[in-house]
C-alpha cells in the first residue's frame, strides 16, 4: 500500500475515532438523462452519511437511448477506474459498486426493463464486470444492482434509522418503496410500491407515460406540473410574461419560484399538485401502514408549497390511525439516487 493511502486512510481514522477498516466503494447512479460515477471511502461502523468521504465523482449524459448500456457501463468503469489512479489507490481495495438503475430490478439484480432508456433484460453486474476488466487487471468486482426507488429507500434506511417507511421520488415521473424490517418489498413481479401509477384522477384525468389515464404521476410529478405550467402560459400571455421578465424556464421549478413569491396561478398549481399527491399517499398509507414517508426527487425541493395539500389530503381521505403519519422530506439530498447506490455498494446484507 502506498504511502498516500496509508496518510489517508489514518487521517480518516482519527477523524472518526475508531480502528474500523475503510472500505472503498463506487457508485453509479444511471438515469435518463445524465449518469453519475463516483467513489468514496467508507467506514462501516459509522452512521451512513457521516462517514461516507465522496473522493471523486463524474457526470456525463446517458445518451440512451442511442447508447446501449454496454457503452454506458464502459464510461463507467473507465471514470471509476481514473478516479482511483488519480487518487493512487489501487482498483483491488475497491470493495464494491452500487447500482441505481431507471427501471425495474429483478431479484438476481437484472433491469428487466426501463422505460427511460429503452433497455430491456440487462445482466448489470455481468456487463460491468467485463468492461471492467478492460481498464484494470483487480480481481472480480463486486456489483450490487436495485432500482433507483428500492436504492434510494435503503439510503434512507441508513441514514434515518427508519426501517418501517415510504419512500417516494417525485421528479421526471413517480416511483415508490415499501420499506418494512429494514428491507424494500419488492413483490412477485419486482414492482411493488409502483405508487406512481395509483389513480388519483377520473373527472379529467391525464395521459400517463404508462398509457394509463389519471396516475398521480401525470398529475403530480416534476414533467407533469411542467406540462400544465407550460399549457397555462399558452393561455395567459400575461402569466408567462413574469417567467419572462424572471428569466425563468416553463417548468415546475419556475412556477415553484413564483408561488413563493405570492403567484396565485403558480400557487394553484402547486397547490394542486400537492392534493394529487395526497390523494395517492392516503391510499398507500391505508393499504401499507408505514411509520414516516420521505419525499425525494427534484420535486422534494418545493416541499414547502406541497406539503400543506399533501397533509389535507391525507387527513381527508386516510384512516384516522393514518391521519398524523409523519411527511418528511429527505435528508440525502438531490442526489439521493447517487446516496443509494453507495448504501447499495456499502450494505452487505444485499
Amino acid at each position: 500500500m502506498s504511502a498516500s493511502i496509508i496518510t489517508r486512510f489514518a487521517e480518516l481514522g482519527k477523524r472518526f475515532n475508531t480502528g474500523c477498516k475503510i472500505m472503498l466503494i463506487g457508485a453509479l447512479d444511471i438515469g435518463g438523462t445524465k449518469t453519475i460515477a463516483a467513489v468514496a471511502e467508507y467506514l462501516p461502523d459509522g452512521g451512513f452519511l457521516k462517514v461516507l468521504d465522496i473522493i471523486g465523482k463524474v457526470t456525463f449524459p446517458t445518451g440512451a437511448p442511442v447508447c446501449s448500456f454496454r457503452v454506458v457501463a464502459s464510461e463507467c468503469a473507465r471514470i471509476i477506474a481514473g478516479i482511483l489512479k488519480e487518487k493512487n489507490l489501487d482498483p483491488s481495495l475497491l470493495g464494491a459498486i452500487g447500482v441505481s438503475a431507471p427501471g425495474m430490478v429483478d431479484a438476481e439484480g437484472r433491469l428487466i426493463y426501463s422505460p427511460v432508456t429503452g433497455w430491456r433484460d440487462v445482466d448489470i453486474a455481468g456487463t460491468l464486470r467485463n468492461v471492467w476488466n478492460e481498464y484494470t487487471d483487480a480481481p472480480e468486482l463486486t456489483v450490487r444492482t436495485d432500482c433507483d426507488v428500492n436504492a434510494c429507500a435503503l439510503a434512507e434506511v441508513l441514514t434515518s434509522g427508519s426501517g418501517d417507511m415510504l419512500w417516494v421520488t417525485v421528479s421526471t415521473g413517480i416511483g415508490g418503496a415499501y420499506v418494512t424490517g429494514g428491507k424494500a418489498v419488492t413483490g412477485y413481479n419486482s414492482v411493488a410500491g409502483e405508487i406512481g401509477h395509483t389513480k388519483v384522477e377520473y373527472n379529467n384525468p391525464r395521459k400517463c407515460s404508462c398509457g394509463q389515464y389519471g396516475c398521480a404521476e401525470a398529475h403530480a410529478s416534476g414533467t407533469a406540473v411542467g406540462k400544465i405550467v407550460a399549457e397555462t402560459a399558452s393561455s395567459d400571455r400575461q402569466w408567462a410574461a413574469l417567467f419572462r421578465q424572471r428569466n425563468l424556464l416553463l417548468d415546475a421549478e419556475g412556477c415553484a419560484l413564483l408561488a413563493r413569491e405570492g403567484d396565485s396561478i403558480s400557487g394553484r398549481i402547486m397547490n394542486s399538485a400537492g392534493d394529487y399527491l395526497g390523494r395517492a399517499l392516503a391510499n398507500a398509507v391505508n393499504l401499507l401502514d408505514p411509520a414516516v414517508v420521505y419525499i425525494g426527487g427534484g420535486m422534494s425541493r418545493s416541499f414547502d408549497l406541497l406539503a400543506a395539500p399533501i397533509r389535507l389530503r391525507i387527513e381527508s381521505d386516510a384512516l384516522s390511525i393514518h391521519r398524523d403519519i409523519p411527511v418528511l422530506p429527505t435528508a440525502l439530498g438531490y442526489e439521493a439516487s447517487l446516496m443509494g447506490a453507495f448504501a447499495l455498494a456499502a450494505d452487505k446484507n444485499i
